[in-house]
């Protein structure tokens, strides 16, 4: 197995400069070469340990393919962008499975926003949600497909507040609220209750929510009791449900 290169020797080698300038064609050779013989993660860690704890920031979006697309579709896809396409090891003729790196418009300095924009971009393309992690690292690359130095990137837009998010998707009238109530409304036994409070927890966390967004998300819903309040015993036990779901998602 390829040696993982350190990550602190990543950092200068795979960044693009923010600034377009002669010359940035080196530092995407240089990526090219480590993804083909390297152990690499698109974030940089501080003290070099791989962790989400330990986030510094990111330059590099990243999508894997496992879903049925072809190389050529992904390369007609991100022509007019900035990237490098690269098959991955259980790639073959019959079953393309690659992975698209492509910068990100600007430099990602915290977690909450890189777990948001990687999110965005995986479901835009239908890719593997393990991508969204901040603690990814990736094993090499079997061959370069596709390569382009000039191009766009992908934007990078900041997270919605929390308050925000739960003040949309509470209201009766919206997707979220319609999804909440489908599942849980009327009364349910204790353990069908459970099942579909993990159900709807593991779903609006797959699209990114925060943790403590979708309990609130599931807690004001009105579909406990007929709007009576619920008990703390209660909330705790839905609060222990959803930190189950969230569990499960991490530990794929």
């Amino acid at each position: 197995m390829p040696q993982e290169i350190a990550l602190i020797d990543l950092a200068v080698s795979i960044n693009f400069d923010c600034k377009p300038k002669s010359g940035i064609y080196e530092p995407a050779k240089k990526l090219s070469q480590h993804i083909l013989n390297k152990s690499w993660s698109p974030i940089i860690f501080k003290d070099n340990r791989r962790l989400e704890s330990n986030f510094l920031y990111s330059d590099w979006a990243i999508l894997d393919y496992e879903n049925g697309s072809t190389l050529e579709e992904a390369r007609n896809t991100f022509c007019d962008c900035i990237h490098l396409i690269g098959t991955t090891k259980s790639h073959t003729k019959e079953a393309h499975r690659f992975r698209v790196c492509i910068p990100w418009s600007e430099r990602i300095t915290d977690l909450a926003t890189f777990k948001y924009n990687q999110t965005r971009f995986i479901e835009d393309h239908d890719t593997d949600a393990q991508c969204k992690d901040g603690a990814r690292f990736y094993f090499p690359c079997t061959t370069i497909y596709s390569a382009n130095i000039e191009g766009f990137r992908v934007d990078v837009k900041p997270p919605p507040k929390a308050e925000e998010i739960v003040k949309n998707y509470t209201v009766e009238s919206t997707g979220f609220s319609q999804l909440v109530n489908f599942f849980m409304k009327n009364k349910m036994n204790l353990g069908d209750r459970n099942k579909r409070v993990y159900q709807v927890a593991k779903d609006l966390l797959r699209i990114g929510l925060d943790k403590q967004v979708v309990g609130q998300i599931i807690l004001r819903s009105p579909t406990y009791r007929d709007n009576i309040e619920i008990p703390p015993s209660l909330k705790t036990e839905i609060t222990d449900t959803i930190n189950s779901a969230w569990r499960s998602l991490n530990n794929g």
